[in-house]
């Protein structure tokens, strides 16, 4: 007898063992995430919002009612909402590695691996001769702290006065022998700082005579320092096991398991990044590593994580070159006038959560189960898919499925259309599928619009063992 069975589209995404022998878990799921009401949302695209007018990868920062840009070729500019972008480059943010930035009550100082530089007027400017080359600079309680690079020492300014670098004024991050290559300071002025083998937690220090002492170290270190990123209370990162782990007080709890054999096959973590992206009510932080292998055999592995409900995905762009999906085209986000913004290479995005394109061009969605085993040979007779429908811009979109039975291999696309404005019927039909013992199904939309999938159900008959 047939009887309709529910696929568990809602199970967390599991790449941490062979995909042949995943069952109960997803295997695949791109540019979309888990909701909390279990259903596959497409993520946001990006539409460009403004050409910059000199080439190179954009850090974005808001400041005082603008978006400030900072080029990776050192330009700064200030842009506002109307799109005017002004170069107020005197002198360069130089160092060629990942741009920071902390902000004091009158000015945002940038730091990239060279002299920090300043922007208090209408120009940036050297913030002091006396200040330490840094990659890290940040602000606690009125005053100005980097870390000396290719040390493990760290300097601060005296109070106030951040153009004053007393050469007395200095630390050591000394509970492991490792450089300091990572400060942050946390929205509860906790300054963390970070090398291969360790992190320590410093802090305010109102009653002695230094201003900073530690307060406790970490039993790990920080694999890849621009992935430290605050968010839920704690900060994440990748660690020294190459774990992406919660860091709250001494412990670093890994969140990465579900993901763990990808990112330990990591080919290259130059210029690995984290972005929180907290919009359309979800709690996201982005994991990019720009110049890994992704599992299309092109470059950019970005990796989506729900803090809140601890589920991963992938988010993907697309090569045109390979005409493959290849990186996630973001290098920063920022947000000003209620709304956000991504840097990409010499643009501006726009989060598009609207039309859902990736700058006018290809961003696929797509969804793949594990291995469903119903214990015996067996047909399946229809699927069923329900879906948010009506929506789509014309009559030629489609969403697209196909299966791989017993392993032998995904067949063909088979094509469903997703219904135009207006149309309001609520699910899709398949038809047959075909007969085996373990059936894997895959779905994709290539087509720029919101998708919404609230469940998948498959008509089975059972013929026996």
């Amino acid at each position: 007898m047939a009887r309709w069975v529910e696929m568990p589209i809602f199970s967390p995404v599991y790449e941490n063992v062979a995909e042949t022998a995943l069952r109960n878990g997803n295997a695949r799921l791109e540019n979309a995430f888990i909701t909390e009401a279990k259903t596959h949302s497409r993520f946001p695209g990006l539409k460009t919002w403004l050409r910059m007018p000199s080439p190179g990868k954009v850090y974005l920062f808001d400041w005082r009612g603008d978006l400030i840009a900072v080029t990776s070729f050192g330009l700064v500019y200030r842009i506002g909402s109307d799109k005017t972008a002004n170069n107020v480059t005197l002198t360069p943010v130089s160092g060629g590695r990942r741009v920071t930035a902390a902000r004091t009550q009158d000015e945002i100082l940038f730091a990239a691996g060279g002299p920090i530089v300043r922007l208090i007027g209408a120009k940036t400017e050297l913030l002091s001769k006396d200040a330490p080359i840094a990659t890290h600079v940040g602000y606690v309680d009125g005053y100005v702290l980097a870390n000396e690079a290719g040390s493990g020492r760290f300097q601060y300014t005296d109070a106030g006065v951040y153009t004053s670098w007393d050469p007395l004024n200095v630390f050591t991050a000394e509970s492991k022998d490792d450089p300091l290559t990572a400060l942050v300071v946390t929205p509860f002025n906790e300054t963390i700082l970070a090398g291969p083998s360790s992190i320590e937690q410093w802090e305010r220090n109102p009653d002695g005579t230094a201003p900073f002492f530690r307060r406790w170290t970490a039993g790990e270190g920080v694999y890849s320092p621009y992935t430290l990123a605050f968010a839920e209370n704690a900060l994440y990162g990748v660690t020294s096991l190459r774990e992406f782990s919660r860091i709250s007080g001494q412990l670093a709890q890994p969140v990465s398991t579900p993901m763990q054999n990808r990112l330990e096959k990591i080919d290259d973590w130059t210029e690995a990044f984290s972005l929180v992206a907290n919009f359309r009510g979800n709690r996201f932080i982005i994991l990019q590593i720009p110049h890994a292998t992704t599992v299309y055999d092109t470059k950019g592995v970005t990796l989506l994580y729900d803090y809140r409900q601890q589920r991963w995905s992938s988010l993907f762009g697309w090569d045109e070159d390979r005409s493959q999906p290849g990186r996630w085209p973001g290098w920063s986000m920022a947000s000003a006038w209620g709304r956000d913004y991504v840097g990409g290479d010499g643009v501006i995005y726009e989060v598009d959560d609207e039309t859902y394109a990736q700058d006018g061009g290809i961003t696929q969605m797509v969804g793949r189960t594990g291995h469903l085993d119903f214990k015996g040979h067996t047909r399946i007779d229809d699927m069923r898919i329900r879906i948010e429908r009506g929506r789509a811009p014309d009559e030629n979109t489609f969403l697209q499925l196909r299966i791989n039975r017993d392993q032998r291999g995904f067949t063909s696309w088979l094509s469903r259309p997703l219904g135009i404005s207006g149309d309001r019927v609520a699910y899709l039909h398949t038809g047959p599928l075909g007969m085996g013992r373990t059936f894997q199904v895959e779905y994709r939309v290539t087509q720029p619009m919101p998708i919404e999938i609230t469940s998948m159900e498959l008509l089975i008959t059972g013929l026996g063992h």
